[in-house]
């Protein structure tokens, strides 16, 4: 495995790679480079973004673990998208080719969404209804929530006046070519696409949802918040964007026929290794987080035993 980073040697208790809101421990959306030897220079990278499989930051040593020596077993958390890279040798060494059947007809899709806080409500916007999430609606945004009632968990402060908070989400039909994982430049590309769609999105579609929230047959951009003073359309640019095109943030599919090629949590083929993600065989083969979990204690009753019952798992004897 890669070693892409390295901690500061006069840091007291290590790398801590969680900051607080509210009393809540919660984990930022990039290292802390402050924290790291290589920290400047990460930076100055094209994408730094050590999460990304773009990415031109590279890897600073690698390591080779040992079994017996470094670990006992595994348990391989990772996502569907990733395995056709991570795990050739299992593809290659599995004779029942039970790992590529799975990999072959399993899907899994790209996704894209958008954030808005905005110093309006749902009220002021036309939503006349109480608070509530549909899907079905029109592309390339079919998906809505409002999820004001985080915001006494975020970090605002009163002259903010945030009101409201909408998450909007769907499937990301991809424009672009994809490039090789060497273009570092491709990332910030897809994220542009998904602010342009969701510009378009908010000018012609939002205001069958919200009617009160166009000015003049475009969308009320100075009803977003703003924490830079910015005017109109400006501050549409300061929300959250969100194209998940990496290999382990894609979305995994649930569809006709394909059940059959899912692995269960404790029985990878392997002797000492366990699965777990909403791509395992479970009582619950839907992409959620409701699925990971039953399929994370399904992995742990496989190595220990425990837990005995698990929720949403219905006695079908999969381990």
């Amino acid at each position: 495995m890669d070693v892409q980073a390295t901690p500061k040697p006069d840091l007291p208790h290590g790398y801590q790679p969680l900051f607080t809101v509210n009393g809540i421990p919660c984990w930022p959306t990039e290292p802390f480079f402050d924290q790291l030897v290589e920290g400047d220079a990460i930076r100055q990278c094209v994408n730094g973004n050590l999460e990304s499989w773009w990415s031109d930051w590279k890897p600073v040593a690698s390591k080779t673990l040992q079994r017996g020596e470094d670990f006992d077993l595994v348990v391989l958390g990772t996502s569907l998208g990733t395995l056709p890279y991570l795990c050739k040798e299992l593809i290659a060494g599995d004779a029942t080719l039970a790992w590529k059947n799975m990999c072959d007809n399993l899907q899994a899709i790209r996704t894209q969404g958008f954030q808005l806080w905005a110093n309006r409500d749902m009220a002021s916007f036309g939503w006349a209804r109480p608070r509530g999430i549909f899907c079905g609606y029109v592309e390339p945004f079919d998906t809505w929530s409002d999820m004001s009632p985080l915001l006494p968990l975020e970090g605002w402060l009163p002259a903010d006046n945030v009101r409201q908070s909408a998450y909007f989400c769907n499937a990301y039909h991809d424009p672009l070519v994809e490039a090789p994982f060497s273009d570092s430049t491709y990332p910030a590309r897809e994220r542009e696409c998904v602010v342009q769609n969701a510009l378009s999105f908010l000018n012609e579609n939002v205001s069958l949802i919200w009617p009160q929230s166009t000015d003049q047959g475009t969308f009320d951009f100075n009803s977003l918040v703003s924490l830079t003073g910015a005017e109109g359309e400006t501050r549409f640019r300061e929300q959250f964007f969100r194209v998940n095109i990496d290999p382990s943030e894609l979305y995994v599919l649930c569809l006709p026929g394909t059940t059959k090629y899912r692995l269960a949590p404790g029985d990878s083929r392997f002797s000492n290794l366990y699965l777990a993600g909403d791509w395992t065989l479970s009582d619950l083969n839907v992409g959620c987080i409701e699925a990971t979990v039953i399929s994370a204690r399904l992995a742990s009753r496989a190595i220990s035993g425990k837990p005995e019952f698990i929720y949403g798992s219905f006695g079908s004897g999969i381990a």
